[in-house]
């Protein structure tokens, strides 16, 4: 029978009416209305909570072949013609199929829901693992040193577990900005033109080029790379407070592997950063 055929007849059955049924499920009268009268189809999920209210199977809520209390027909087994028959097998076929249908639906759902947990386990893990490296090279050092370096696919993280991997810029701390750099013609706005007298410098195919724009008081806080690092300032200023060297547009400044650093933008700025590819596989 139709699924508004069987959840007005598994709602009576239970004696509740509209507004006991809608009260069970939290949802409206004119919702479970709709569902009988007018044969709105209801989310899988509400359609799992109703029968767990009605305290029946899925499968019987969704593909009964019960043929009583059709309206405005006749379900007595006596008084059915084989024109009726004839009718009735071809519901029945027609609610298999519906019924096959929700259940792949709820076979995609738990696959996908699967896949996310195995995702956020697998993100999870990483995070682990980079903390214990985190906490292992400072052990000595003071806790707030941060780093970061290229994993086994050249993606650029850190410990905090933030990724790169986007053409555009993204915030990774407050008013910080990053995004790569692929190669010499991989600018996306006109402002950028400003850092085409650097590329000569550069080396796309060797290193990992970073465009970095930070807002006026904005930090970098003490942290190292396994990777030689140095920034190029394009726009504004900024302070390397260790060594207490300020760095205008047109100088650069350098980092040895492993080297503390801690910057501070003194106005608005715009860096490139780019960072040894190849030294991961030296070491």
């Amino acid at each position: 029978m139709s699924l508004a055929h069987n959840i007005r007849k598994f709602r009576k059955q239970k004696g509740w009416s509209q507004d006991d049924f809608a009260a069970k499920l939290g949802i409206t009268r004119s919702n479970v209305s709709s569902y009988e009268l007018r044969g709105v189809q209801p989310k899988i999920t509400l359609l799992s909570d109703m029968a767990k209210a009605l305290d029946i199977r899925l499968d019987d809520l969704v593909g009964s072949d019960q043929t009583d209390d059709l309206p405005g027909g006749n379900a007595s087994a006596e008084g059915q013609s084989d024109h009726g028959q004839s009718n009735g097998t071809r519901q029945e076929v027609v609610l298999r199929e519906k019924n096959k249908h929700l259940k792949e639906k709820v076979n995609r759902l738990q696959e996908i829901i699967e896949l996310k947990d195995e995702l956020l386990s697998v993100k999870k893990l990483e995070i682990a693992q980079l903390k214990s490296m985190q906490i292992q090279a400072v052990k000595t050092n003071e806790a707030a040193i941060q780093f970061s370096q290229h994993d086994e696919q050249g993606q650029f993280i850190n410990w905090r577990s933030i990724e790169i991997s986007s053409d555009y810029y993204e915030e990774i701390s407050p008013g910080v900005l990053d995004r790569i750099l692929k190669d010499p013609d991989h600018l996306l706005f006109e402002w950028e033109d400003v850092c085409i007298p650097y590329f000569d410098q550069l080396d796309f195919d060797q290193d990992r080029i970073i465009l970095n724009r930070s807002r006026k008081g904005s930090f970098f806080p003490r942290h190292y790379h396994v990777e030689e690092e140095t920034l190029y300032c394009v726009r504004g200023s900024f302070s390397e407070n260790l060594s207490k060297r300020i760095v205008t547009p047109g100088e650069h400044i350098s980092f040895d592997p492993f080297e503390h650093h801690e910057l501070t933008f003194l106005e608005d700025t715009l860096i490139i950063i780019s960072l040894k590819y190849r030294s991961r596989s030296d070491k």
